[in-house]
Formats: structure tokens, sequence, C-alpha cells
């Protein structure tokens, strides 16, 4: 029971740091975009305001002229910590992500794979040349659910979850299992959008189903009705500010 205990927290670790940093595609982007930078801070209330505080992380993003992701650079305090770049197929589909590290060594790849219709079936991630995940999916006959089993290299267990998503594929539940013969739930998550299709809430739910987490956000947008500002909360407590200078074709 501990261990699965520190299991949990640890996964709502990562995903809290991972689901800070959503990568900007062309589902979530409005105009012909070709390059953003965002700078995500600290905040805090100074006098009743909300201020920016220490630098977090900065990320720029490239994209071409059908809104295709084609680079992404992430700096850690003003230097190049990483960097990506992405493939596609003749269907534009995504089919291979790399990430190298500030001295240019591949450090992990994605792999896709799709079907006839252009959903991904299959996903594999590599370390350092080393194979360590490989997930496979399943869809709905309506497609607004689809499985994910989720396998690690060299280790006796994986996960598995059950995906919901409305008709733009925004994800509006995830609810999570990990098969170490007691087949429970290991958390869920519940996500409420507004009508730019940005996240504005995210709700952790512990194996009870008891509400664990809580992270809003509030948006500001420029005049092609992309956000600038995104300011997110963890429960009633502001977190970050996150600024992003937007430029189009």
């Amino acid at each position: 029971m501990k261990m699965k205990k520190v299991l949990y927290y640890g996964i709502i670790f990562m995903l809290i740091v991972s689901c800070s940093k959503i990568i900007p595609t062309k589902g979530n982007l409005k105009g012909n975009v070709s390059f953003i930078m965002e700078s995500e801070y600290l905040a805090k209330v100074k006098c009743g305001k909300i201020k920016k505080s220490k630098l977090l992380s900065k990320t720029t993003y490239k994209f071409d002229k059908k809104r295709k992701i084609i680079g992404k650079i992430d700096y850690n305090e003003e230097s190049l910590h990483r960097h990506w770049n992405f493939k596609y197929d003749k269907n534009e589909n995504l089919i291979e992500e790399n990430c190298y590290n500030s001295k240019k060594r591949l450090e992990y790849n994605w792999v896709y794979k799709y079907n006839k219709k252009g959903k991904i079936i299959k996903k594999s991630l590599s370390n350092y040349g080393r194979l360590r995940c490989k997930s496979f999916y399943q869809y709905s006959k309506k497609g607004n659910w689809f499985k994910e089993n989720k396998y690690y290299a060299k280790k006796n267990y994986y996960f598995k979850s059950f995906t919901k998503c409305d008709d733009k594929g925004n994800i509006l539940e995830e609810n999570n299992y990990t098969t170490d013969g007691s087949k429970n739930m290991l958390y869920r998550r519940i996500f409420k959008y507004e009508k730019n299709a940005n996240v504005i809430e995210e709700n952790w739910y512990d194996p009870k189903l008891v509400l664990n987490l809580r992270r809003t956000y509030m948006y500001k947008y420029d005049s092609k009705g992309n956000w600038i500002t995104k300011i997110a909360f963890f429960g009633s407590k502001i977190e970050t500010i996150t600024e992003r200078k937007i430029k189009y074709y």
C-alpha cells in the first residue's frame, strides 16, 4: 500500500510538471503563426496585484506555413538547455520527434505510427538510444474514447488508461490504472476548456475518486485569439505567469 501511494504521488508530480508546458499545435492556434516565445515566471501578489517573480523557463517554437511545429528550443536561465526537431509523413502526421541536449547529443527520441484514419496507434520512447517504453492505442467506434497500454522496458508493470475526448479532440476525462494484478485505478483527471479550446481547469482525483489537486488558468488574448498571458493557480494560490510573444507570417 505504501509503495502504491509513492507511485501515485510520484506520477502526480510528473504530471504537474509536464502539464505546465503544453506544446502549441495547429489545433489550438489561430492564424498563420510562424514563431512563439514563451517565458514562464513564478508569480506573487504585491499590493493586491499579480506580479512576475523569478524566471523559471523560456521556450521558443517555430512553425511552417501549415502551422506544423518544426522546431523547439528550451532555455535554462537564458542558456540553451535542449532543442527539438520534428518529422512528418506525406499526410502531415508527426512521425518522429528528437530532443538534443546542450551538447547536441540525442537525448530523447519519440516515434509515432498511425492507422488509415490518421489516428495514432503506437508510440515509442528511447533515451540515449535505449528503448524506455512503448504505448499502443485503441479507439471506440465513435472515436470519442481511446485506450492506451503503456509498457516500460525491463520492468514488470505497465500502465493502462481510458481517455474521453470531445468533438474537437480535447481531452475531457482520463482514467489511469496500474496493472500490478490489482486492476485498481491509480488516478483520474478531469479537464474543462474555454471557447478557444484552452484548458481552464484540471482536477486530479486519487484512487478513491477524492479530489486531490486542482489547477486553474486565466488567459489574455491577442487580436487573433491566441493567448499571450496565462496565469496558473494551484488551488486558491497563484503559481505562475507565462507570457507569449507571437509572430505571424
